[in-house]
Formats: structure tokens, C-alpha cells, sequence
């Protein structure tokens, strides 16, 4: 498939930010782009399993779907294919940077990750990075004294961390949540739980916990990941959803989606549909706020 050319009036376009209302702001908090040029944007993933997207997903294919779904912002998220290099979330945002903000990935075991941290916020633009322990469970890094660095660097640079991470590391980021109180802290996909039938949720629970630190937010996104029917509106994790929902707020939820085009699980006017019709615990006042408006009190986009 050929990448897609925006044409210069999309490109005009594209350069000046969404127009929207407070209360129909639409923010996308997880979107993954990446480009079908592997020589100028190599993969290099860390496990070798990942392998590079055969699919268009470039950001100029996103920019499409926010013109015709009415999404005005979005935050990029650099897929795992590229692994430790963020050029290509780097290059996005420099194109649209009224359009986008980026998070790259970075190496927990990397020594000197936190002045590469500063090289991606102060050189590159990056508004903060995505951490993923979900790919080592066999692992305690990301509460590791060696990172502590990484951390404290994060908070002088007011860069935000999104987190993937599985149920039973919750009480890892809640020690680092702990020591680092000024860091800004998005925790993915619900904390990717795994849906039983009822209540208690046994590990699920950590998350509901950091409900308590203000510096803590959740992306109420992948339902249908994490639901066992795969069947819209994922009825199955509507009860852990309504745990999140009372637990922390609907100021600290956050829409967002997750791939681009005909890699995207469920198309994007069925994401926008389940938050705006289809959580029967959403109140009208709260939309808004999830869609967009808490959005855009953690990240900054140019004007």
C-alpha cells in the first residue's frame, strides 16, 4: 500500500488546530502512527516478536479520520516497532504540531535514560514517554533505585509518563507514584484488567487504589481487549469500568483509541459512540470532560 499525500490544502489544513468548543473538544490520548518508509524509520523492536506494520498508519492517514470523525487533537504514541527511537513521533509533530503531541519510548535499562529523556523533551519536542512493563513480567524495573533518575528528571522537565502495565505491577507504579508526586502519571487501557463476573477483582483492585494520588489519571480505553465476548458495548467490563469511573472521577478518565485505518479493532465513530451513548454510568456533564477537556489540562499543544 502507498503511503498517503495529503493534498496542500489538507496540508494547510492540517497546520492550524481543530476549532472546538470547550464542550465538544475531542481529544485522542493513545494513538499509534508509523510510517512504510523502513529505511528513513528502521524497526528495531526490542523483542522480536514485533514486527513492523505492513498497513498504512502514517500520521497523514490519522489526519483524514480526525477531519471526518470530528477529533481535533490527538496525543501520538510511538509503536513498538521502532523501539528507543522516536524519530518518527519526533518528525510528526514538527509537521502538525497544532495537531499533535508525542510520546516516545525509552529504555528502562539504559543508565543514562533520563538524560535521553531530556534530549526528547528539550531537542525533539516530545511531551513525555510511554513506560511498558506489560512486555516483562518477569521483571521489577520500573520502581528500580536505577530509575529513580528518570523519574526525578521527568518532574524537572513537567513530562508525563503513560504507563502499560499489567494488574500485578500496579503496586510498582503506586511506589514510584509515592516518591514522585510532580510527576504526571497516565495509566493505559484500564490497567489492562482481566474481567471476571463480579467483584472483588483480587489484583484489579491496585489500580483502584491509586485513585488516591492527584497526580494519577486513566485512559478508559480497549474494552474490547480486555472483554472475553469481544461483543459491542463490551457489557462484560462495564462493572470494572463503573469501579473506575466511582474510584477515580470523571476528571481523571480519558478517551483515546489506540491504531490507525484498518489496523484499529473497532472503527473511530464506534469508539467516540461508546463513550458518548454506550457507558450507561457517563453522565452528560462528564462526556466532555472524558472526550477532551481533562485532556487538555495534561498536555500542551502549540497555538
Amino acid at each position: 500500500m502507498q503511503p498517503i499525500d495529503l493534498s496542500r490544502r489538507d496540508l494547510l489544513l492540517a497546520s492550524a488546530a481543530f476549532v472546538a468548543a470547550p464542550d465538544s473538544l475531542v481529544i485522542d490520548t493513545h494513538m499509534h502512527a508509523w510510517s512504510l518508509d523502513l529505511k528513513r524509520y528502521p524497526a528495531k523492536p526490542p523483542e522480536p516478536n514485533v514486527k513492523p506494520q505492513s498497513e498504512e498508519g502514517s500520521a497523514e492517514r490519522y489526519i483524514q479520520e480526525m477531519k471526518q470523525d470530528k477529533v481535533d487533537l490527538a496525543v501520538l504514541v510511538s509503536p513498538r516497532q521502532y523501539g528507543w527511537d522516536n524519530r518518527y513521533i519526533a518528525d510528526c509533530i514538527r509537521r502538525y504540531p497544532r495537531l499533535f503531541v508525542g510520546h516516545g519510548l525509552i529504555d528502562p535499562h539504559d543508565p543514562d535514560n533520563a538524560k535521553v529523556l531530556e534530549r526528547e523533551v528539550r531537542r525533539n519536542g516530545l511531551a513525555g514517554m510511554r513506560l511498558s512493563p506489560i512486555y516483562h513480567p518477569k521483571e521489577q524495573w520500573l520502581n528500580a533505585k536505577e530509575n529513580h533518575a528518570l523519574w526525578r528528571k521527568a518532574g524537572d522537565l513537567g513530562a508525563v509518563f503513560n504507563v502499560f502495565l499489567a494488574a500485578p505491577q500496579c503496586s510498582q507504579l503506586e511506589d514510584m507514584v509515592q516518591r514522585f508526586p510532580n510527576v504526571r502519571i497516565v495509566v493505559d487501557h484500564l490497567g489492562r484488567p482481566e474481567i471476571i463476573a463480579r467483584p472483588p477483582w483480587a489484583e484489579d483492585v491496585s489500580l483502584l487504589r491509586l485513585a488516591s494520588y492527584p497526580n494519577v489519571w486513566v485512559k478508559f480505553t480497549e474494552l474490547y481487549t480486555a472483554s472475553k465476548t469481544k461483543v459491542y458495548p463490551y457489557k462484560d467490563v462495564q462493572p470494572f469500568g463503573q469501579a473506575v469511573y466511582d474510584a477515580f472521577g470523571p476528571k481523571r478518565l480519558l478517551f483515546g483509541t489506540g491504531m490507525v485505518a484498518t489496523t484499529r479493532r473497532i472503527p473511530l465513530a464506534d469508539e467516540l459512540r461508546l463513550v458518548r451513548e454506550d457507558i450507561p454510568y457517563f453522565t452528560a456533564a462528564d462526556k466532555p470532560l472524558i472526550l477532551g477537556r481533562n485532556a487538555a489540562g495534561i498536555w500542551k499543544w502549540k497555538t
